[in-house]
């Protein structure tokens, strides 16, 4: 099922007063994700650059493992909330009283590429 656990929250003035920017960051999300997919050994390189230290088969293994959760758009879908509520619920990171019921209202994909 769907987890989200890349998402980019904003006050909805934010996106309003400042469109452009709120485009920008959508678009050069969309960007690296479509470079991570398209290109999982430059997105290995990167990696190894930014963590040298780290074992390398390890890293590789994380990469693959990364590179089945991580979604090929920034699009916000409910359920995957929904799947990621749960977990942290579940996981006692978060009381089941916290629980949101409808994540439509709050969910705006309109600075989403399709």
């Amino acid at each position: 099922s769907p987890f989200a656990f890349i998402i980019t929250i904003a006050r909805p003035q934010t996106c309003i007063e400042k469109k452009a920017v709120c485009e920008k960051l959508m678009a050069g999300l969309q960007d690296a994700l479509d470079y991570i997919h398209a290109n999982p050994e430059g997105a290995y390189a990167v990696r190894r650059r930014k963590l040298p230290e780290m074992d390398p088969e390890l890293m590789r293994q994380a990469m693959n493992t990364m590179l089945l959760a991580i979604p090929r758009s920034t699009e916000t879908k409910p359920e995957a909330l929904e799947t990621a509520q749960n977990f942290g619920i579940t996981g006692g990171m978060m009381e089941s009283s916290e629980r949101i019921a409808d994540w439509r209202p709050i969910i705006d994909n309109s600075f989403t590429r399709r």
